[in-house]
């Protein structure tokens, strides 16, 4: 099975910085990620592994992902479309942009709503995150037709 995050990549450099609060500086490493452009929602559906309707509904901490902190949510999930089944509830972490000089999320995290919406997903280190930071999620209404096949 190929690995759909490591296709999503088209080029990454690594970047350090010194950050810290404790008057210790602490060294950390972040990748600069360049993403794939996911055209169509159908696109965003055959690059995932999992595919969901959900509803975030709660923060519930972060994780690391190309070594930037990612937002983690947790989801009421509706129904999967796409991969393995989950139970009720998933966390999943919106994925951060990364090396923008203007935090992890520049136009907002995308699973930062109360509305009901399609999460691309793919698991990185044993964690859920969004496919990237601009084509992890669209929004959904019941009535709608999905936008894929």
């Amino acid at each position: 099975m190929r690995n759909h995050l490591a296709m999503m990549l088209i080029g990454a450099s690594a970047l350090t910085f010194v950050s810290g609060c404790s008057g210790e500086p602490k060294e950390l490493s972040e990748t600069c990620v360049s993403w794939a452009d996911l055209a169509t929602p159908q696109d965003q559906f055959d690059e995932s592994d999992l595919v969901l309707i959900g509803t975030p509904i709660s923060t519930s901490g972060t994780v690391t992902a190309f070594g930037a902190e990612a937002q983690t949510h947790l989801v009421e999930v509706s129904e999967v479309l796409k991969g393995r089944r989950v139970g009720p509830l998933i966390r999943v972490s919106s994925m951060p942009e990364t090396c923008t000089g203007s935090g992890n999320y520049p136009n907002g995290d995308p699973l930062e709503t109360e509305e009901r919406i399609i999460i691309f997903a793919n698991l990185l280190d044993g964690e859920w995150l969004t496919a990237t930071p601009f084509k992890g999620t669209l929004p959904y209404a019941p009535d709608e037709p999905l936008p894929f096949d």
